[in-house]
């Protein structure tokens, strides 16, 4: 659970970095999606494991 939660992590914070370094719009937007999809599957991981115990702040 825990590689799982550091992977995702990981790939969010670099959808967000790719985002930040494009010029595309297009893309941005569509990394920016993907990153809040991680955010998501992120929150759902912790709240199962932690038995509905949720963040107090995002981890970037």
């Amino acid at each position: 659970m825990n590689r799982e939660l550091r992977e995702f992590r990981r790939l969010e914070r670099a959808c967000r970095e790719s985002a930040a370094a494009t010029s595309l719009e297009l893309e941005r937007e569509g990394l920016l999606k993907v990153a809040e999809d991680y955010r998501k599957a992120i929150e759902a991981l912790r709240t199962r494991a932690g038995g509905g115990e949720t963040p107090t702040k995002f981890e970037r």
